[in-house]
């Protein structure tokens, strides 16, 4: 058997390697993760800025117009926001189209008076 001096020895022996390898190692401080950052500079360009919305317009006052003939605008008298009477002259129509149809039907009046004359003459 051994004796209680080796024991003592054997113990004090563990007791010191278990002490010394606690003190040696210390746990490492776990290095701080740096992620990557995207980042963008923003400045003002001195410009104008343009924006855009979507919608529709709406006058808050509105009128509705009906006219006895069809035709293009030639000239508008009166702009946006004026006040107008009555009678008062608010835009003139081309009055190519009327010229022409008034000359298609005096061709065709002509037409038919010449067939009268030869009807009349048979």
């Amino acid at each position: 058997m051994r004796s209680p001096r080796h024991m003592r020895i054997l113990v004090s022996a563990v007791f010191s390697v278990t002490t010394l390898a606690a003190c040696e190692s210390e746990e490492p401080v776990p290095a701080s993760i740096i992620r990557p950052v995207r980042t963008q500079q923003v400045f003002s360009s001195g410009g104008t800025r343009v924006r855009t919305f979507s919608g529709a317009a709406q006058a808050g006052l509105e009128s509705r117009l009906s006219f006895r003939v069809a035709g293009k605008v030639q000239a508008l008298n009166v702009k946006v926001g004026d006040q107008v009477k009555a009678g008062e002259l608010i835009a003139e129509l081309d009055p190519m189209d009327y010229r022409l149809q008034v000359e298609e039907t005096e061709a065709s009046l002509e037409r038919a008076r010449a067939d009268l004359r030869n009807a009349e003459a048979k």
